[in-house]
């Protein structure tokens, strides 16, 4: 299955493309669609996709580009700010990890960092298993006024957290 929903910011619009070469396992997959009560096609989300597909390109290059200079830009900054965090190089996706185990904090602490010091809404690496105790995970698909600031209120509160340890 593969879609334009996120590269395209076409979710709201629910179409998807589904290839299943399986004659069973299509008629199955068929058959619990029709189930779910999506077996109705939202024509508006077939003409976005298939706009998408003929003539997308050149934004969709552009948007990598920009996603590219905004990756950079958080490595840059969490280098030159705030050497605690480190960026952990994404794979191909605008979700990235930052590791904030050098921070010393447990989940609750780093939780409490992020939300009521930094007033941000990442997604705690606690929400994906016991592994991601002392990540964040940060979406950078945004406009980079918007991530300057993110990274400067995480900044503020980091230093702020450090200035009451170094006092305690």
């Amino acid at each position: 299955m593969y879609c334009p929903s996120k590269t395209f910011n076409l979710a709201g619009l629910q179409v998807s493309n589904v290839i299943i070469g399986n004659p069973e396992l299509k008629s199955a997959f068929k058959t619990e669609i029709v189930k779910s009560g999506y077996s109705q096609l939202n024509t508006m989300g077939l003409i976005a996709c298939q706009a998408a597909y003929e003539y997308g390109d050149v934004w969709l290059q552009e948007l990598k580009e920009y996603l590219y200079g905004n990756l950079i830009y958080v490595k840059n900054f969490l280098e030159e700010n705030i050497p605690e965090v480190k960026l952990i190089d994404p794979e191909g996706t605008y979700l990235v990890w930052i590791d904030c185990n050098k921070l010393g904090l447990s989940a609750e602490e780093l939780e409490d960092l992020i939300v009521k010091k930094a007033k941000l809404w990442l997604d705690a690496g606690t929400m994906f298993g016991p592994e991601g105790l002392g990540f964040q995970r940060i979406n950078i698909a945004c406009p980079r006024e918007t991530l300057s600031l993110a990274l400067t209120q995480l900044k503020v509160a980091i230093e702020e957290l450090k200035n009451v340890t170094a006092f305690s």
